[in-house]
């Protein structure tokens, strides 16, 4: 064999027996990969010529970090400018492959240069052959750094909230990650969506040898060709190309829209772990080339090249398969995740944990939002307790992060705990895309221009009323109050849910002086207890609406009107915002409840506000604008009952998510997981006062009024009629569970948190009928009332034209049962779209017996 040096250069120019000599003088060098020869500083005694394998040339920052200058593999001379400078070596040099070298020392290489002078001319054309090529390695190697800082930039996750709970349930997982993070074998994560499978992964990760290198996370329904958009995940040669770039790289010239070509993720996350999200979600191509890489450690680029990489795979399903096999090629199951799989459970099976996993959440999220939060009121920690999560921690996640931004202490409390609205409602039609709607939510003169009007028709109704000079006066006040306004009222709630809230000039009274009061926060008992306290205060209104005759008596209207002024004015001076219209007001709370069941809705786009939007400005406020006057947020509305659509969210939000909705009458009934506290409170009282006024109008309650203390026998009346419906819904409920005590159940609709909302699902489901009955009465107010209004401005006119307007009671009684039915026919569909199975039989006998009677009631009246 001759010798090796004959044909390396500069080496080749010797005489071969200097060559042969020198060879025998030489060190014999074998060294595995990613062995370090010397370190940049060192002295350099030695020179080095690489006869198989190769090595990586790179520098070394102050802080530890590599830049890789150049690769040389056989037949290359390295550590030749040390020698002929006598300088520390420049560079550092480490094994990439198993390596054989010959080193040759600077004793014989000087005695050689000494004897030889042309050597170091030939040894300087190297030498500068070498710096052409680490330059071009050198400018290849800085637009693979930036493509490389580019893919990490938008992939790279850094750290997770940590896992935390005591409950058995995350304690094994905690137990099975920390026995995988000893391995580097891929691992295949299931649970629901929304549950702590990334923090798995990141504990893994942490607890591993590989927990210095980058954390990576790749979702496949989030990628895209070149500068293309977004491209789905359903299927298609486009997501497979997509899917297979971001994974594996695409040399340039492969894909046209990725003209520079693109470094794969298995690339970037070398030496660290990549997670892939919703790996079920994988084309089965792509799927197959990730089972080849779990197999051998190296992939295939599109132009035929193989690459390696030690990246470490994660695999997060994007649901919980329980038993059941994923949605993964035999090759990728069998291959890659044979063996290493956990299951995260969700927080339903984990609610002892709810407060630790809360208290992570809030210290972790603080120190990213850069927010000073010292812990978590007591009350908070209750409101977070009363709610199930179906979301999982992903929800809890944006609840807490919301309730840092908003919140004005340091600490959490339960008023900046806002669950977020369902993703899914249903049919609607937007009407803020129609710009005659948007202009008007968006004039400066809405609402404030109807307040003013409604204030003025209010006063004069007072003022007509309290001077008692002129009857003709005071009768228009009265069927303008009782015959017009209030049917008019609810009536269009229908319609327009609480927009009538909006145009209240008590609301607007009670707002104005809470800007100049005491502007203290409703306290927490207030805001749990409201709904409860309306309710009382609506069956007193209308029970004395009954007792007193209100509608027909100057008296007591005027009492009724001076009496919410005075409260509303009161919680003004004392409260923030419209604390009376939110937490006290019967009548307004009243409507709120009516409104469940509108055809409009203002809602927000829920993936808007969790994600682009960092200021909460509609909550919040801004300078000269308080925020919204509820205390509510398009990002968590799921229902009507405390939106008055004033408007104020639309006029400010900067990302145009509140929506103005059209949509199914009653939707939010069965599709909103989470109703509040208000339509259980209210519709016992509804229906006891309703049967009581029925009871009133046919004339059954004539007795009565002839004993002594009517007044206190009606009130009486008044609470065993809501007794009896919270009985009636309470024992149909108790019925149901006895006889389907072996069957599973689902999540209550509204969790009971006292005796009052006991049997609230199934107060839910009759609610629509309860509505109907009122409209019924209301439109009965209108037909037999308003001709009478009519014919009073036709007497004060002079014109003797508008007085034989008359509607027949078998027409009014008409219109009632019409309405009446309608409301049964809603009810029987809500009944059946109630998530508990076992409520809707009891639930359907308990609205046919309302039904009947109230039916009943319209006929004798």
């Amino acid at each position: 064999m001759g010798c090796p040096l004959s044909t390396i250069e500069p080496f080749n120019t010797l005489p071969s027996e200097i060559t042969s000599e020198l060879a025998a003088r030489s060190l014999a060098i074998e060294l595995p990969a990613e062995r370090v020869l010397f370190h940049q500083g060192d002295p350099g005694d030695c020179l080095y010529i690489v006869l198989e394998g190769a090595v990586s040339v790179y520098s070394e920052s102050e802080d530890g970090g590599r830049r890789q200058l150049t690769l040389l593999e056989r037949g290359a001379v390295f550590g030749e400018m040390a020698l002929l400078t006598g300088q520390p070596r420049s560079a550092s040099v480490r094994t990439t492959t198993d390596v054989r070298l010959m080193g040759i020392r600077k004793t014989e290489f000087d005695r050689v240069v000494t004897a030889h002078p042309e050597l170091v001319v030939a040894l300087a054309r190297t030498l500068s052959k070498h710096l052409n090529r680490v330059t071009a390695d050198l400018s290849r190697a800085e637009a693979s750094e930036k493509a490389y800082q580019r893919l990490l930039s938008e992939y790279y996750a850094g750290p997770q909230v940590p896992l935390v709970g005591r409950t058995k349930a995350i304690t094994e997982v905690i137990a099975e990650a920390e026995r995988l993070a000893g391995c580097s074998e891929p691992v295949l994560i299931g649970g629901a969506p929304g549950t702590e499978k990334r923090s798995v992964a990141w504990r893994i990760h942490q607890a591993g040898d590989k927990s210095s290198g980058p954390f990576v996370i790749f979702d496949p329904h989030q990628v895209h060709l070149g500068d293309a958009s977004k491209v789905e995940s359903t299927g298609g040669i486009a997501s497979e190309l997509a899917q297979d770039a971001t994974l594996f790289g695409c040399p340039p010239g492969i894909i046209p829209s990725i003209k520079s070509g693109r470094m794969g993720l298995l690339q970037a996350a070398d030496g660290g772990t990549l997670v892939i999200e919703n790996i079920d979600s994988l084309q089965p191509a792509v799927q197959e080339k990730l089972a080849g890489y779990l197999e051998t450690g190296t992939f295939p680029l599109a132009d035929g090249q193989r690459r390696r990489s030690t990246a470490r795979i994660i695999g997060l399903l994007s649901k919980d398969t329980g038993s059941s096999r994923p949605n993964l090629s035999e090759r990728l199951l069998s291959e890659g995740f044979s063996k290493n799989r956990i299951s995260v459970p969700t927080l339903a099976r984990r609610k002892k944990d709810l407060a630790l996993i809360l208290d992570a959440l809030v210290e972790s999220l603080s120190k990213r939002l850069g927010k000073r939060i010292t812990g978590v009121e007591q009350e908070a920690y209750q409101a977070v307790l009363a709610y199930d999560w179906p979301g999982n921690v992903e929800e809890l996640d944006i609840v807490v992060r919301r309730a840092i931004k908003l919140t004005e202490s340091e600490q959490i409390r339960a008023q900046d705990i806002f669950v977020g609205a369902d993703e899914q409602g249903g049919p609607a039609v937007e009407l803020l895309k129609q710009p005659e709607v948007k202009s008007l939510f968006l004039s400066r003169y809405f609402p404030s221009a109807c307040q003013l009007l409604t204030g003025l028709a209010l006063s004069a109704v007072v003022l007509f009323t309290i001077a008692g000079f002129w009857s003709t006066g005071t009768d228009l006040a009265l069927v303008a109050v009782w015959g017009i306004g209030e049917p008019l009222f609810l009536i269009s709630t229908l319609v327009v849910a609480r927009l009538g809230c909006s145009f209240c000039p008590f609301g607007r009274l009670s707002s104005i002086l809470s800007s100049t009061g005491l502007r203290r926060d409703p306290p927490n008992w207030l805001r749990r207890r409201g709904p409860y306290l309306a309710a009382l205060g609506l069956g007193i209104i209308l029970w004395a609406e009954v007792v007193t005759g209100m509608p027909h008596s100057p008296g007591p209207t005027v009492v009724l009107i001076l009496s919410i002024l005075l409260l509303a004015a009161l919680a003004g001076l004392v409260f923030k915002r419209r604390t009376w219209c939110r937490f006290l007001c019967p009548l307004g709370n009243w409507v709120g409840s009516l409104a469940t069941c509108s055809a409009l809705e203002l809602r927000g786009r829920t993936a808007v506000c969790n994600s682009d939007c960092a200021s909460h400005v509609c909550y919040r406020g801004e300078p000269g604008q308080s925020g919204c006057p509820m205390f509510e947020g398009p990002f968590s509305l799921s229902e009507n009952t405390d939106c008055i659509l004033c408007a104020d969210c639309i006029k400010v939000c900067p990302n145009n998510s509140p929506l103005v909705n059209l949509r199914l009458p009653a939707q939010e009934l069965w599709k909103n997981r989470r109703l509040s506290a208000a339509l259980p409170a209210f519709v016992p009282v509804m229906v006891a006062t309703q049967l009581l006024r029925l009871s009133d109008h046919s004339g059954l309650l004539d007795p009565l009024r002839s004993l002594d203390a009517s007044a206190l026998i009606l009130a009486g009346l008044t609470v065993l009629l809501w007794a009896g419906t919270l009985a009636l819904a309470k024992g149909l409920s108790m019925i149901a569970a006895r006889s389907t005590e072996h069957e599973s159940t689902a999540t209550e609709v509204v969790r009971p948190s006292t005796w009052l909302t006991s049997g609230a699902s199934l107060l839910v489901g009759i609610a629509p009928l309860v509505v109907a009955c009122e409209l019924a009465y209301q439109f009965g107010a209108l037909l037999g009332r308003g001709p009478e209004a009519l014919g009073i401005l036709d007497r004060l006119a002079g014109w003797d034209q508008l007085s034989g307007i008359v509607f027949l009671p078998w027409q009014v009684k008409a219109v009632e049962l019409i309405v009446l039915s309608a409301g049964m026919g809603m009810t029987l569909i809500v009944e059946r779209k109630l998530p508990k199975p076992r409520l809707r039989t009891p639930g359907i006998v308990g609205s046919m017996f309302l039904y009947l009677l109230f039916v009943g009631l319209v006929l004798l009246a």
